[in-house]
């Protein structure tokens, strides 16, 4: 899995997926700001999966039919180190059913479905 990682995210997550040998391009080093379109266009460009705490990418993909390579939202709120390594191992599961699919990631389950 292939991964571009929204600026929302947080850092221990980040790194977690990092250390764990993830391929991660990170939305602040190669666009710092930018906004959800730009974000879109970059992840189908290079072919990655946006990783994001931004619920704004559902309506995206499903209401206005955007384009994506696949989407995983983590609604989890990362508050130690603990939890990070935990959201990055559920992410490491996921792996290739991520491309092509909505993928949300909480505190009760992991839950996916094809994009449109």
């Amino acid at each position: 899995m292939r991964l571009l990682v929204d600026e929302c995210v947080d850092e221990r997550v980040c790194n977690a997926l990092m250390e764990n040998g993830v391929d991660c391009a990170l939305v602040r080093n190669l666009s710092h700001g930018a906004d959800d379109p730009d974000v879109m266009m970059l992840a189908v460009k290079e072919n990655r999966v946006i990783l994001t705490e931004d619920k704004g990418f559902g309506a995206h993909v499903f209401a206005m039919g955007w384009r994506s390579s696949g989407v995983v939202l983590v609604r989890t709120r990362v508050a130690d180190d603990a939890t990070a390594r935990r959201v990055a191992a559920q992410v490491m599961s996921i792996g290739d059913a991520a491309i092509g699919a909505f993928t949300t990631i909480d505190d009760e389950a992991i839950r996916s479905r094809p994009l449109p």
